[in-house]
């Protein structure tokens, strides 16, 4: 299986988060983003607004690991997975 480089999003500067985006595609595969489901994580930091907001500015796939059932109502609410 060949390697893959995955920019994550908790390393960028949120305040100019869609251009840190731009500044990494070059150099990635994904762009990974830790979900906070205030599940595990009571804090919902990175949710649907943040991943809907960044879409239009990166062509490349988004991930986001799973770890509780919340995460995937996050994805469904926002229409996408």
């Amino acid at each position: 299986m060949p390697l893959k480089i995955a920019a994550s999003i908790p390393s960028a500067d949120f305040a100019r988060l869609a251009e840190q985006v731009k500044l990494v595609e070059s150099h990635a595969d994904v762009i990974h983003i830790d979900c906070m489901d205030a599940y595990f994580v009571p804090v919902l930091s990175v949710g649907p607004v943040v991943v809907e907001s960044l879409r239009p500015h990166s062509t490349l796939p988004f991930r986001s690991p799973d770890p509780a059932d919340t995460a995937r109502r996050l994805a469904t609410a926002t229409g996408k997975r």
